[in-house]
């Protein structure tokens, strides 16, 4: 009906025109005017029925080229990239805390509770002068209060009362705890307050650790639990012995090492730190 419509419209218009020309005029009947009057309506009609073709060849071509016209696509939805996960990222990440989150059963500790603070590279710190004291750490701005920390530490040292260990909740007033282990007998475990950069006479806490491999060269894991005013020393695996404290509320974890005289080393592999926090 739609394509039909135009066409019709076209006709009627035709038709009116031929009325025009003819009825609007006035027929004369006699004479010579019927041979006139029937050329006429004649060429009306002739003139009609060309006008006809011409429209309806014309409305043939714009079907036809409607019809010609390509189909509308159908809209496509906008694809975005999937992200491949990244399998040997996840696997390593899962390698590194496997053995971590075994460690920290081994201590007590819930291993779904708090998160990775750091796993730290290699490091060795080395001490060359009389009642020396070191740390080192590459995460200086992470603070902890509940923690757990632990890290395999070679020693290399001249006298019996060098150690190495860790400091924790340390200030920027270089206040902190200090906790590991020292050569002296066949292992001990110890404990100082540091005030100020300086170990307190006054606070030093020590304990026998017969899991300690004391000889020079030798390899200990040390991990050290850290719980509100409770903190726990564990040597290879084996609790050693906890003192309590209140007076530093939180602060920085780092790898640390004491030196009675001449030189002392203590290199430190496989650190981690998690938070509690």
């Amino acid at each position: 009906m739609m394509k039909d419509t135009p066409r019709r419209m076209r006709i009627g218009g035709l038709l009116a025109t031929a009325c025009l020309g003819l009825a609007c005029a006035g027929l004369d009947l006699g004479g010579n005017s019927d041979q006139a009057t029937a050329d006429a309506f004649a060429a009306a009609l002739e003139a009609t029925r060309a006008a006809e073709e011409a429209a309806s060849t014309a409305t043939a071509d714009s079907v036809a080229t409607i019809d010609a016209l390509p189909d509308t696509p159908a809209p496509t939805s906008t694809q975005f990239p999937t992200r491949t996960p990244d399998t040997a990222a996840t696997a390593a990440v899962e390698a590194t805390l496997t053995p971590i989150r075994a460690a920290l059963s081994g201590y007590g500790v819930d291993p779904n509770q708090g998160q990775l603070g750091w796993v730290h590279a290699p490091k060795t710190i080395e001490l060359n002068t009389y009642l020396d004291t070191a740390f080192a750490t590459d995460y200086p701005t992470l603070l902890a209060r509940n923690f757990v920390v632990e890290a395999d530490v070679t020693w290399q040292t001249r006298t019996g009362l060098a150690g190495c260990g860790f400091i924790f909740r340390a200030d920027q007033s270089e206040n902190a705890y200090a906790m590991g282990i020292a050569r002296g007998a066949t292992g001990v475990g110890v404990f100082n307050l540091i005030r100020g950069g300086r170990p307190s006479r006054s606070t030093w806490e020590t304990s026998d650790a017969p899991a300690t491999n004391f000889q020079n060269g030798d390899t200990n894991r040390l991990a050290i639990v850290g719980r509100e005013t409770t903190f726990a020393l564990y040597v290879n695996g084996q609790f050693t012995f906890q003192v309590s404290d209140a007076e530093l509320p939180a602060g920085l974890v780092a790898f640390a090492a004491l030196s009675e005289s001449g030189t002392s080393i203590c290199t430190y592999n496989n650190g981690w730190l998690w938070v509690l926090d």
